[in-house]
Order: C-alpha cells, then structure tokens, then sequence
C-alpha cells in the first residue's frame, strides 16, 4: 500500500507544477502532451451586430402579458371550480384574448 504524504490544510493551493497551469481553486489542468492549456474561453451574452433575435422585445412584452393573465385566470378558475379541464380552458382563452388585444393596443413603431 502507498501513501501520499499529507500536507496541512492552509486554505492555499498547492504549488503549480512545471508545465501544468493552474485555475484558481481548481486542480492544476494540463494538456494531452503536458503543455499548459488557455482557459476556456466566456460566452459573450450578447450576439454580435446584425444576428437576428429570436423575438422582438414587443413580441416578448406581448406573450409576457399573456401568460401572466392566462396564468391568473386559471388559478382563479380552479379555486371556484375544482376541474383543471375548465381552468386550462378558462388560461387558454385568457392568453388568446390577451395576446390579441394587446397586439392591437401596442404600436408597432
């Protein structure tokens, strides 16, 4: 049986090792050949120029809206009657009545 010398716990890293870099309380990482490897690279959070979005923020405003009023009209629908078939049908309505409205209310410029 080998053992491993203990060393105490000081609250710092170990020493690097030559050729492994080190991340800052991580495990030293090293490459298939040994050689230090860059750390990764960070996602940008925000697409370059020119990338179309998914959805307009007037889109998203819309179908915000609507959920939360098709939300609060099912939880109001299943407290007085206790059948989800009614309160689904009851959030689905609220969400169609409210994308609708609000699409016409909100100008698109």
């Amino acid at each position: 049986m080998t053992s491993t010398p203990q060393q105490p716990e000081t609250g710092q890293a170990p020493p690097a090792q030559p050729g492994v870099a080190s991340i800052a309380g991580h495990a030293p990482v090293a490459g298939p050949s040994g050689a230090p490897q860059p750390p990764a690279p960070v996602p940008n959070a925000t697409p370059p120029a020119g990338t179309p979005t998914l959805l307009s923020p007037r889109s998203a405003l819309i179908l915000v809206v609507a959920v939360i009023a098709a939300a609060v009209a099912a939880v109001l629908t299943h407290r007085s009657d206790p059948g989800i078939a009614t309160a689904v049908l009851a959030g689905g309505v609220a969400f169609a009545g409210t994308a609708v409205f609000l699409n016409t209310i909100i100008g698109t410029q």
